[in-house]
């Protein structure tokens, strides 16, 4: 029976993300209480797992689609509202770039690479980004300090997602695949 509590937060954050589109064309404060909630079950799912000594090799497959799903859903209600900034626009090229890299690495080649500690922090800072831009966009302001953090958070998560490639390059022995800059990472 405790195995089936993470995997359905997992599978619940599916469904959040898909209720948190709804719900933004209905109440934005209500859409917003949605995502922070599927970002809560995200922090939990794998915390519980491990605790109650229940990891399942389902439970390991089905979270990255569920951060996806959510990543995902942000994504599109931030651009539907046409509110990103210029200065993001390189994170997001870089993160469409790293989820098209690792889609075909872990669903078409079939590399299991396990999840590492940088590419749980590069899917925090994405979830901070996208909240801080939809709760920058609610308020209207710019110039706020949740426009800041998306900012911030949008470049570390450039960074980690470097450090978490470079890492998953060296998990599959393609050391001579990395370039020089950042073999340093």
């Amino acid at each position: 029976m405790w195995i089936q509590i993470p995997n359905f937060l997992t599978v619940s954050r599916i469904v959040l993300s898909a209720v948190f589109i709804y719900a933004h064309t209905v109440s934005p404060p209500l859409a917003l209480a949605i995502i922070l909630i599927a970002c809560a079950t995200d922090a939990l799912d794998g915390w519980l797992a491990r605790l109650l000594d229940c990891v399942s090799e389902f439970g390991a497959r089905l979270e990255p689609w569920a951060d996806k799903a959510t990543y995902w859903a942000m994504l599109g209600v931030i651009l539907s509202a046409d509110v990103i900034p210029v200065a993001l626009y390189p994170v997001l090229a870089i993160l469409v770039l790293h989820e098209t890299v690792q889609l075909v690495l872990v669903h078409w080649v079939g590399s299991r690479v396990a999840s590492n500690g940088h590419a749980k922090k590069r899917v925090a800072c994405v979830m901070i980004m996208s909240v801080s831009l939809y709760i920058s966009h609610a308020l209207g302001d710019t110039r706020h300090a949740f426009f800041v953090s998306a900012l911030l958070a949008g470049y570390a998560s450039i960074y980690f997602t470097a450090k978490s490639m470079v890492t998953c390059m060296r998990e599959l022995g393609w050391h001579a695949y990395i370039p020089r800059p950042l073999s340093y990472l």
